[in-house]
């Protein structure tokens, strides 16, 4: 992982998330991707109820989470390449293959948050959000016992945080 997404992974790490931390974050930029206030009690909130069963966070997961949403909406705002940044190519294959679908299941499950519910959203009207979430969710059907082309998973990686930033900044205008 490179120097802008390491941090932010290993912070959900220390936090407790030892499974499909991944998934965690991908969760996190998707509902900063579709709006939701940087650091707010509702992203924190969505979060416990989407990926805990609404059980309460331990509260270094929640100041996790809060952390790493203020640090990715600047990265967002800058389009940092390294947002996305998968395990090292020395992890193999497999691992990798499985943090982008993880990554992009999240992405894709905050992407249909809406803010303004605080939930998910009842139906998605917008052609270009529609669009994007049918990409991501092929590109999260990924065979997980492929070869790993990195020239490839690099053009992956770029739609994705191209996408990701678009929703960004349409809800996010300065």
């Amino acid at each position: 992982m490179d120097k802008a997404s390491a941090p932010l992974i290993a912070k959900l790490k220390t936090a407790g998330v030892q499974e499909s931390e991944y998934t965690w974050y991908g969760l996190i930029l998707g509902m900063l991707g579709a709006g939701f206030e940087e650091g707010s009690h509702q992203l924190v909130k969505l979060c416990q109820s989407l990926l805990n069963d609404d059980e309460p966070l331990p509260g270094m997961l929640t100041a996790a989470i809060t952390s790493i949403s203020l640090e990715a909406a600047d990265l967002l705002k800058d389009k940092q390449t390294g947002l996305l940044q998968l395990p090292p190519q020395a992890a193999g294959a497999p691992l990798r293959l499985s943090a982008l679908s993880d990554l992009v299941c999240g992405l894709e499950m905050g992407l249909s948050c809406d803010p303004k519910s605080g939930g998910m959203q009842s139906k998605i009207s917008d052609q270009s959000l529609l669009e994007t979430l049918k990409m991501f969710n092929e590109i999260s059907q990924v065979d997980l016992e492929a070869e790993c082309d990195e020239e490839s998973l690099s053009e992956v990686t770029d739609f994705i945080l191209e996408a990701l930033c678009s929703q960004f900044a349409q809800h996010h205008k300065a």
